[in-house]
C-alpha cells in the first residue's frame, strides 16, 4: 500500500505489503 498505484489497487497492494 505504499506504491504510487491508484487507490483502486490499494486493497491488493495492502495484501502484498
Amino acid at each position: 500500500s505504499k506504491s504510487l498505484a491508484p487507490v483502486v489497487t490499494e486493497t491488493a497492494e495492502d495484501v502484498n505489503d
